[in-house]
């Protein structure tokens, strides 16, 4: 992965990626719920209500590879990886 900012697709922004404490998710749709799954593909986070462009806070966990799922107010969902290094 590179330094800068990866999409989704033309509606989903993950920055900063990689991150280290935080993560920002800009999208035109509302989004009810963020996801976190690691690469063994454990759920190791769910954050509800999230909306959009909120802070979501991953100091919890360890570095490494996550895969974020984004679960949209359309009944859609949408992926990215993300990198977590400190």
């Amino acid at each position: 992965l590179s330094t800068e900012d990866l999409e989704m697709d033309e509606q989903y922004l993950v920055y900063p990626n990689p991150s280290d404490d935080w993560f920002r998710i800009d999208g035109d749709e509302r989004i009810l719920s963020v996801e976190l799954i690691d690469a063994t593909g454990k759920l190791v986070k769910t954050v509800k209500e999230v909306g959009n462009a909120q802070r979501i806070s991953v100091s919890e966990l360890p570095e490494g590879l996550y895969f974020v799922r984004l679960i949209l107010d359309q009944g859609d969902v949408r992926s990215q990886s993300l990198l977590i290094q400190r």
